[in-house]
């Protein structure tokens, strides 16, 4: 999903979503705050920077959302682009 999102390409974002849903149902039903955030920055990635606004929202009232995702996303290369696209988002 991260290498789909960093080339913008949202239908393979939603290819690879769907796919993992499928695989894992359970782990995707946990992780809802790290696949909008994935989604938020394909969304940038491919030019839609409103929309990705309008996707955050939805996680606003959410407790220690910037540390959930650092947390989840460090582990992964380019990972940090993930987070930092959300902050930045978040200042709009």
């Amino acid at each position: 999903m991260l290498a789909a999102a960093e080339t913008g390409d949202l239908a393979k974002l939603e290819e690879a979503s769907r796919k993992a849903q499928e695989t894992l149902p359970k782990e995707f039903a946990t992780r809802k705050l790290q696949l909008a955030a994935v989604e938020a920055f394909a969304l940038v990635k491919a030019g839609k920077r409103d929309q990705a606004i309008e996707l955050i929202q939805n996680w606003k009232d959410t407790d220690r959302v910037e540390g959930r995702l650092k947390s989840y996303w460090k582990v992964y290369p380019g990972g940090s682009d993930v987070w930092t696209n959300w902050t930045d988002l978040t200042r709009h």
